[in-house]
Order: structure tokens, then C-alpha cells, then sequence
């Protein structure tokens, strides 16, 4: 009867101590998830519609956002060459460091087929 005392003792400790692990693995997680995704330091999105692709940058440069032009058209209401949406918009809340998707109007109008 001794022995499977014994027995149950050992695996009710391997139990314990594999409980303990997790529970800890559990807990440091936590914290390194709102540390990793820097949960609660984000900022605001400039408005760059208008401006230049020159100045642009430099306003996203001060707030250490990073842009890509990704499309480019042509409104009349915009000078050449200037920026005409912006993605995610202005005010937006979002973290250093992310990509502001830019649309830049043409420097000339599109030519159309006869």
C-alpha cells in the first residue's frame, strides 16, 4: 500500500509543478503581449490631403510614420502631384511606425480614346 501512495504523490507533484509552469508561462505572457504590440501609446494621424509628396513626408517623418503612394488620379480640385487621400485618414489613432497609404493626383489628365 506504500508504494502506490508513493505513486500517487509523484504524479499529483508532476501535476502541481506542470500546473505552475503553465500558470507562469500564462502570467509572463501577458506582459510581453502588451509590451510586444505596445498596447496604449498611440497617436494621432496628421492630414496630409493637399500637400505635397515632399512635404508629406516631412510632417510623417516628425511622428515617425513611414508612407507608400499607392495609387495616383486626377481631380481638378488638387494641384499636380498633391495628395488626395490618405489611409487611415486624419485623427486616426494609430502606433509609431505604421504605413500611411497615400493617393496622389496626376500631373496630367488622363488622355481618353476617340
Amino acid at each position: 500500500m506504500a508504494k502506490s501512495q508513493t505513486g500517487f504523490i509523484k504524479i499529483f507533484k508532476n501535476f502541481g509543478l506542470a500546473a505552475l509552469i503553465f500558470l507562469l508561462i500564462a502570467w509572463l505572457s501577458t506582459f510581453a503581449i502588451g509590451w510586444f504590440t505596445k498596447h496604449g501609446q498611440q497617436i494621432d494621424v496628421p492630414d496630409v490631403k493637399g500637400m505635397s509628396i515632399e512635404n508629406a513626408q516631412a510632417e510623417l517623418d516628425k511622428q515617425d510614420f513611414h508612407f507608400e503612394v499607392v495609387d495616383s488620379i486626377y481631380n481638378e480640385d488638387f494641384k499636380k502631384n498633391a495628395i488626395t487621400d490618405q489611409d487611415p485618414a486624419s485623427g486616426s489613432k494609430v502606433k509609431k511606425g505604421r504605413t500611411i497609404y497615400l493617393t496622389v493626383n496626376a500631373s496630367s489628365k488622363p488622355k481618353v480614346k476617340m
